[in-house]
């Protein structure tokens, strides 16, 4: 009680004298950028190596040990200036996480950040994908990622389609034999049919008139809550695609300060790679990418990939901005465009890029200047949608517009942040309950719950 006392009284003291700025600095970490079944692979930022093959796939994670993150409301955390400084103005502690240190047992070899944002429903959001990463069993209970519709709001992940029936003689009454259920549609745009038989569904009617939109339509797309997320200076949050097996799971991600080209070379660090070095990403699985050890982030403006039309739609941009590539390069985004200028997206054939000679750097530009390029493009890409525009700008300000960072990576306990902006709602996360009898049930194939 008495240290109670004196700590109010300095900060009494402290407050009085208007001398501080309200951050508790500490000394940061000594090391630092941060769908399968019916889904086409994820965006990457490495040039000409696109989707789920053909990039450096770092070792996976073989950590038992689990790391307890502090955070533990719904509520979004107080930024702070330091992952030690404590905020009790919500009751809530935040400290850093221990540092990583390679050969460490529980420490997977060193993985790589990538980055894309291509609004598609997430892999996570099918029944098929939570089935394979299981072995061939649902999980119970299940935990499916939240889809959403065009303006963010949390969408159904099943509808159904029909039911098969037939008459029993004896009794004259009609016998249920199959209900058939889908999952709602991606707005990827290549499903026309199941767009159709969702519009046309009780549930999509009950949807709409429960919570009307301003967006009535139905494809399903990436929650826009779920893009970075700043905690403080030196840790924060995000969603990726990686291995379809650590899908639900989390990672953290500390920064080297070393960067992979995609070329098979180990090129030397850039301003940026060196900028965010030390620092840590907490990111949470919710897509399906290349595999163990290789972290597609989920940052707006990071390229659209394979699934070309969903951004694009939800942004609703004309025929002339996307041929004006408003988005930047398909592969890699607003940050390859900087890179890359008018360039073929090679490394080893970049014309108007960032990359060049002054003096011995092998740069053409500052860090100030990667960023700068960076929020202009942002700008120019998110002007209509605040949430997103925060999200890219992230990747200036906070990840100091880096490109494909190495990380060393172990698994940890998920923050209830990020454990809020998956987890599908409780009147839409669980699937249809298979009918009494010997009636069966199916969504996409897969036998619904017992």
């Amino acid at each position: 009680m008495m240290r109670l006392f004196k700590l109010i009284g300095f900060l009494v003291v402290f407050g009085f004298f208007g001398c501080g700025d309200g951050k508790l600095n500490l000394p940061i970490v000594m090391w630092g950028e941060n769908d399968v079944a019916e889904k086409e692979p994820v965006s990457s930022s490495i040039p000409e190596m696109r989707s789920s093959s053909s990039v450096i796939t770092p070792g996976s994670s073989s950590s038992s040990e689990v790391i307890e993150p502090s955070v533990s409301s719904s509520e979004e955390p107080e930024p702070s200036s330091s992952s030690r400084a404590v905020r009790s103005s919500s009751s809530k502690e935040y400290e850093d996480y221990p540092p990583l240190i390679p050969g460490d047992p529980s420490v997977g070899d060193v993985g790589l950040a990538s980055r894309y944002w291509d609004a598609c429903k997430p892999s996570g959001s099918w029944i098929g994908n939570l089935e394979t990463q299981n072995g061939g069993t649902l999980p119970n209970p299940l935990v499916f990622a939240r889809n959403c519709d065009k303006n963010g709001r949390e969408m159904p992940l099943f509808f159904k389609q029909y039911e098969e029936s037939y008459i029993d003689h004896q009794t004259g009454q009609p016998v249920l034999t199959t209900q058939l259920w889908q999952s709602t549609p991606c707005a990827s745009g290549d499903d026309t049919q199941r767009v159709a038989n969702w519009l046309g569904s009780p549930e999509y009617s009950s949807w709409q008139t429960n919570y009307p939109s301003n967006f009535p339509g139905g494809e399903a797309y990436t929650c826009t809550d779920q893009t970075p997320y700043i905690v403080n200076d030196t840790l924060s949050y995000a969603f990726a695609a990686s291995d379809i097996n650590d899908i639900g799971k989390c990672f953290l991600l500390q920064f080297t300060g070393r960067w992979k080209n995609g070329e098979g070379d180990d090129p030397p660090p850039r301003q940026p790679h060196v900028a965010v070095k030390g620092k840590m990403l907490i990111v949470m699985v919710n897509n399906t990418g290349v595999g163990k050890g290789y972290f597609d982030i989920m940052i707006p403006g990071g390229g659209i990939g394979n699934c070309k039309n969903a951004l694009r739609k939800q942004l609703d941009l004309t025929t002339s901005e996307i041929e004006a590539g408003i988005l930047g390069r398909e592969t890699g985004g607003l940050l390859s465009e900087c890179i890359f200028g008018g360039g073929t997206g090679s490394y080893a054939n970049i014309e108007t890029g960032f990359v060049g000679n002054r003096g011995n750097t092998g740069e053409r530009v500052e860090l100030a200047e990667w960023q700068e390029c960076l929020r202009a493009k942002c700008n120019r890409a998110f002007s209509k949608n605040p949430e997103l525009l925060k999200g890219c700008m992230w990747h200036a300000d906070w990840l100091m517009a880096a490109d494909n960072p190495e990380a060393l990576y172990k698994e940890v306990a998920c923050p209830q942040y990020l454990i809020d902006r998956y987890r599908a709602s409780p009147q839409y996360n669980e699937p249809p309950k298979m009918p009494p009898g010997n009636v069966a049930c199916m969504i996409d194939g897969t036998p619904c719950l017992p």
